[in-house]
């Protein structure tokens, strides 16, 4: 009976520090994707559709900075 609790801690113990590691992993590809929407890994249709826009918007400003 004491090996299962020291086991099941272990592995709670591991399974924490791929956790950490997964959301640095993400947090970090967020940062990335902020230049360049298309390497954000999972984006969801809202995400997507907010790139598109800003893409739209900065292609209007430069647009508009080459006409002055």
């Amino acid at each position: 009976m004491l090996y299962k609790p020291n086991h099941n801690h272990s592995s709670a113990q591991r399974k924490e520090s791929q956790h950490k590691n997964s959301t640095h992993r993400r947090s970090s590809n967020l940062g990335s994707s902020r230049s360049r929407c298309d390497e954000a890994p999972l984006a969801s249709p809202e995400q997507e559709f907010l790139c598109e826009k800003r893409n739209i918007l900065v292609k209007l400003t430069k647009k508009q900075q080459k006409r002055h």
